[in-house]
Order: C-alpha cells, then sequence, then structure tokens
C-alpha cells in the first residue's frame, strides 16, 4: 500500500491505449485494476449538509434577484465605474475576447501536458525558479527584510528541488496521465462549463446583494451582519461548486481506471453520484474551508482597521492579529490538501466525509511522503500554468482595448478559467494516486 516512487509500472498501464483483454463468454471488458465492492456506492451521506446548502443558496439566489431590481441604478453606476465610463457591452465584449483567447491558451497548455509531460513539468519548476527571483528582487526594493526571506525561500526551493529530483519522473506521469484523460472524456469541460455558468450567477447575485445592503441599510451593525452573512455564502457556494467539479473529475478517473471501457457514459454518472450521493459530503468539506476563509477574513479586515494607529497597544494587537492569520493560512492550506483526498474517496467509493477523512489519513500515514511531494510538484506546475495563462490573456487584451480595466478583468477571467481547466488535471493526478495506493 505504499505508492512507488518510480513510475515504470504505472506508465505501462496508464499509457495502454488498447482495449483490455475479453475475459470470459459474456464479452465484458477486463478493468485495468480490480474495481473494488464499494466503488461508486449508491448510499446517500451527510444529507444533511446537502439540504442545508441548497436551502441557503436558493435563498441567496433569490435575495440576490430582489436586490438587482431594487438597486439596479447602482449597479449599473458600479459596472460603469468600473468600465472607464463604458457601458455594459463594452466591459462584456472584452470579457468574451478574453473568454476566447483563455480558453485557447488553456487547450494548448493541457495538449503540451500529454504530448511533453516532461518538458513541461520542468520548464514549470524552472520558470517557478525565475518568479520566486523577480518576486525578492521586488521584496528587496520593498524593504530589506522581505528581501531577504524570499531570497531564503528560493534557496530552499533550489535545495528542496533537487532533493526531490528522482521523484519528478513519478509526478510527471501523473500529469501526463491527466492531460490524457482529460482529452479522453471532454465531457468533464461541459460540466465544468455548466457549473461555471452557475458560479457566475450566484457570484452576480452576491455582488447585487453588497450594494443593495450598502445603499439601503442604515445600521452599521446590521450593515457588517449582513456583510459576513453574504461573505460566508460566497466562500461555501464557491467552494461547493469548484469541488463538484472535482469530485465529478476525480469519478471519472475512477471509472478510467477501474472499469476502463465498461461503463457507458462515465462523465455524466460521476457528475450524477456527485449531486445525489456524494453531494453531502461535498458540502461538509466545503464548509470547513469557507469557516476558516471567512475568519481569515475577519482577521484581516480588524488588522488593516488598527494598521494606521499609532501606540504599542496598536502594535502588539496587529502583531497578533498577524500571528492568528497566517496560523489561519497554514491551517486552510492543511485542510485544503487534505479535502483534495478525501473527495477522491468519496468520488471512488461513495465514503461519507468523515470516513473518507479517516482513509486520507490512513494513506498520508502510509504513503505520505511521496503523495505529499508528488502533490507539491504538481501544485506548481498548474500554479505557473495558471500565472501564464492569466498574464497572457491579461496582456493581450489591454493592448488590444488599450485599457488597463480590460486587462485586469481579462486576466482574472482567465485565471478562472484555466484555474478550473487545472482543478480537473489536479483530480484526475489525485484520484490516480488514491486508487494506485489502494
Amino acid at each position: 500500500r505504499v505508492l512507488c516512487p518510480m513510475a515504470e509500472d504505472f506508465n505501462k498501464m496508464a499509457f495502454d491505449t488498447r482495449d483490455p483483454p475479453i475475459d470470459g463468454p459474456s464479452g465484458a471488458p477486463q478493468p485495468f485494476a480490480p474495481a473494488p465492492t464499494q466503488f461508486a456506492s449508491s448510499k446517500w451521506n451527510d444529507v444533511f449538509f446537502a439540504i442545508v446548502w441548497w436551502a441557503f443558496t436558493i435563498a441567496a439566489a433569490g435575495l440576490g434577484i430582489y436586490a438587482y431590481t431594487q438597486a439596479k441604478d447602482d449597479v449599473d453606476k458600479a459596472i460603469k465605474n468600473l468600465a472607464d465610463g463604458h457601458d455594459v457591452r463594452w466591459l462584456f465584449g472584452w470579457m468574451a475576447v478574453a473568454l476566447g483567447i483563455s480558453v485557447a491558451i488553456s487547450f494548448v497548455l493541457v495538449l503540451l501536458a500529454k504530448v511533453v509531460p516532461t518538458f513541461f513539468v520542468w520548464a514549470c519548476i524552472a520558470s517557478f525558479i525565475l518568479y520566486l527571483v523577480g518576486v525578492a528582487a521586488w521584496a528587496m526594493f520593498y524593504s530589506v527584510i522581505y528581501g531577504i526571506l524570499m531570497l531564503l525561500m528560493l534557496v530552499f526551493y533550489v535545495v528542496w528541488v533537487v532533493g526531490i529530483r528522482r521523484r519528478i519522473p513519478f509526478a510527471t506521469v501523473m500529469f501526463s496521465t491527466s492531460g490524457k484523460l482529460a482529452f479522453k472524456f471532454p465531457g468533464i469541460f461541459v460540466v465544468a462549463l455548466g457549473v461555471t455558468v452557475v458560479g457566475v450567477f450566484l457570484f452576480l447575485c452576491f455582488v447585487c446583494m453588497a450594494l443593495w445592503v450598502s445603499s439601503t441599510i442604515n445600521s452599521t451593525g446590521a450593515q457588517i451582519a449582513l456583510y459576513i452573512g453574504v461573505l460566508f455564502l460566497f466562500y461555501w457556494d464557491a467552494e461547493v461548486l469548484l469541488n463538484v467539479i472535482f469530485t465529478t473529475a476525480c469519478g471519472v478517473c475512477g471509472t478510467w481506471y477501474f472499469l476502463n471501457t465498461a461503463a457507458k457514459n462515465p462523465t455524466l454518472g460521476a457528475f450524477r453520484r456527485t449531486m445525489t450521493y456524494n453531494f453531502g459530503s461535498v458540502c461538509f468539506g466545503s464548509l470547513i474551508v469557507a469557516i476558516l476563509k471567512l475568519l481569515r477574513s475577519l482577521v484581516r479586515m480588524l488588522r488593516n482597521s488598527i494598521l494606521g494607529e499609532d501606540g504599542v497597544c496598536a502594535f502588539v494587537a496587529c502583531f497578533f492579529l498577524c500571528c492568528i492569520e497566517c496560523c489561519l493560512s497554514c491551517l486552510q492550506s492543511l485542510v485544503e490538501l487534505f479535502n483534495e483526498f478525501a473527495y477522491a474517496h468519496v468520488a471512488l467509493y461513495g465514503k461519507s466525509y468523515l470516513r473518507a477523512a479517516k482513509e486520507t489519513w490512513h494513506l498520508f500515514e502510509q504513503a505520505g511522503l511521496t503523495v505529499l511531494i508528488t502533490d507539491s510538484i504538481l501544485d506548481i506546475v498548474l500554479f505557473m500554468t495558471n500565472l501564464f495563462c492569466g498574464l497572457a490573456t491579461g496582456g493581450l487584451v489591454g493592448l488590444m482595448a488599450q485599457s488597463w480595466t480590460a486587462a485586469i478583468a481579462g486576466g482574472l477571467l482567465a485565471l478562472f478559467i484555466c484555474g478550473t481547466v487545472t482543478t480537473i488535471l489536479n483530480a484526475f493526478a489525485v484520484a490516480l494516486m488514491v486508487a494506485y495506493a489502494e
């Protein structure tokens, strides 16, 4: 049950594009790996959290539509100010251009991951070193202390790459197989597109609610309470929708890994299981991350409110708030990493969130070093992929529109689109590691 750092056996299995041999008179294809008895379990898990999420989300959508009807002028004015005095059609037009460019760049990047994975992984690792050099140089001009810290981080990263260089081939195989699966099952991108449309609609609802609260509620305490509620729902909805894509991709990968061609329409089946049997588990795990994000935001706002004040008390308060925010950030990162493998267990074996978390803990105990190193390498690759797509799209849109607003909006949209694509690739890789470890 320990992940092999050498990828040769997995490489032979995963890259074998031939149909598996026919076993028995029934003519049913034999899977690549023995399918577990619990695979795609038809059991409803963590239903309470699913019911609560649906109730809050439907209420938020209704309030968002009502808020837009009540504060339509404020919304249009905010969009006009954001678009440098242009109308909504101008902004949406350049957003459509950015959408096309980001989709094209994402397609090329996924194709490179499939065709030249080794070059792509090493190019991203080298690019991340250059990125850290640039950040260190910028930090040195801003503050010598920050610059020294970034230089130490750069040295640590270089030493880390040298130390784990023999494990990079395994991460490369996982990344390459993810690219192959993305082309083998393009339906997962249709699912991601549908979920993205829902996410954009909910985001606009939250923006309308925030503008409506600021223009109609006079009580400061009531405004703060409503802002906190809107922010919490925004974080929870965003996490749920993103993890729906992640869990669906894990289910697609599990169907391919265990059943290969035996299952028809694996994407539709994986999405159906995610939105029914496993949706409560997705909401449960997303709720934990949303709470941590909300706490971080509140601590950050409190720290910024006293940042400009003089005196020893203000300095001590800022110091402790910085420490709390740092601890919350580390805890959030750990929970997000833990959730990735828990969602893979949920999608592959139909387990509840708590049971999947227990299995994830056992996985880390038995193969934690290889899992963490592989995941860290893939995180760097996916981060640089998103960064390149965002900068390239934002730069092209900004040059064509001759507007910084269009460049920033296009870059942010590209980060969102490419982030969705890399989420799918990451889900494939995580599901492969979990299935291969089992």
